[in-house]
Order: C-alpha cells, then sequence, then structure tokens
C-alpha cells in the first residue's frame, strides 16, 4: 500500500514539474511580441499570405515564446483562410500536441472541424464541434460550435445515425 502511494505521488510530481517545465521554457521576446503582433494586423486586414509569412518566421526564429501557442493557431487560421485546409489542421494538431493546456484547445478543434466540413468530412467535422461542446471553455465558443452542429443537423446534414453516434460519444450535452 506504502509504494502505491509513493508511486502516485511520484507521479503526481512528476506530471506537476512536467506542467511547469512547459510553461518555464516560454521566455518573453519583444521581438516575437513584434512579430506577432504585425502578423495579426495583416490578418485583421486580410492579407493572409503575408499573416501565414510571418508567423512562419516568428515561429522559425522564436520557437518558445509568450506567443508561440497563440501564433500556432493564427498560423492554423490564415491556412484555413487561404483554404489550405489540410495545412490548417496540422498548425492546429500541432498546437495542441505542444501545448496540451494551452487556452486555444477549443479554438483549435473548432478549426479542425471546420476544416473537416470544408473537405466534406461530415461526420469528422461534427465529432470536433463535439468536443469542443464538451470541453471546459467559455460559453461563446461553446455556442459557436452548436450553431455549427445544429446547422449541420439542420440541413440534414447529419444522418440520424451519425446523431445517434454523437449522442452516444458525447452524451446530449
Amino acid at each position: 500500500m506504502k509504494k502505491t502511494c509513493l508511486f502516485l505521488l511520484f507521479v503526481c510530481l512528476l506530471c506537476i514539474n512536467t506542467a511547469y517545465a512547459q510553461t518555464a521554457e516560454l521566455a518573453y521576446s519583444q521581438e516575437a511580441e513584434t512579430l506577432f503582433q504585425r502578423s495579426l494586423a495583416r490578418y485583421i486586414r486580410g492579407a493572409y499570405e503575408d499573416t501565414k509569412l510571418g508567423l512562419q518566421e516568428l515561429l522559425e526564429q522564436h520557437p518558445s515564446n509568450q506567443r508561440t501557442s497563440a501564433a500556432q493557431l493564427l498560423l492554423g487560421k490564415a491556412h484555413y483562410k487561404l483554404k489550405d485546409y489540410s495545412l490548417a489542421i496540422a498548425s492546429a494538431v500541432e498546437l495542441q500536441l505542444n501545448f496540451p493546456y494551452s487556452r486555444y484547445l477549443a479554438e483549435s478543434d473548432l478549426l479542425i472541424g471546420d476544416c473537416y466540413f470544408h473537405q466534406g468530412q461530415v461526420y469528422s467535422a461534427a465529432t470536433q464541434y463535439g468536443r469542443v461542446l464538451t470541453s471546459r471553455t467559455e460559453v461563446r465558443t461553446k455556442a459557436r460550435a452548436a450553431d455549427r452542429l445544429g446547422q449541420m443537423a439542420g440541413a440534414e446534414r447529419l444522418s440520424n445515425r451519425d446523431i445517434e453516434r454523437l449522442e452516444g460519444d458525447f452524451g446530449r450535452a
């Protein structure tokens, strides 16, 4: 019993240390902040190719900074706007893998769902939206996912079987 408790304590400490190490590795960089703000302004103006290039430069030159996860998400959104859906998905998945505690996880699931939808993978899109609905994220993000699911169901893009599978996987949210 003591060995089990000690082992569980060790595992908990290891998890806490790993989470702290992920946070501690991110250094503040004024240059990274400037590159991010410039890229964000380009995105808002609709200059998605320039946004993509600026964010790629940021991520290459400053791979670990205060804006890394936000830059990764914005890069995915720029790819999405350019209709590069596979690259948008890759950016979102990279965010999820490298920053498992990021506040942008639900946004990345929403982005992946939108990409799947535009690729004609309706059920896969619906599962991503279901992930958002069952995540711990803000209500507005959940509302956007619910709206997309509702539109898909209302337009009969999901079969009754698809809806049953979603209810089985995610419950009746």
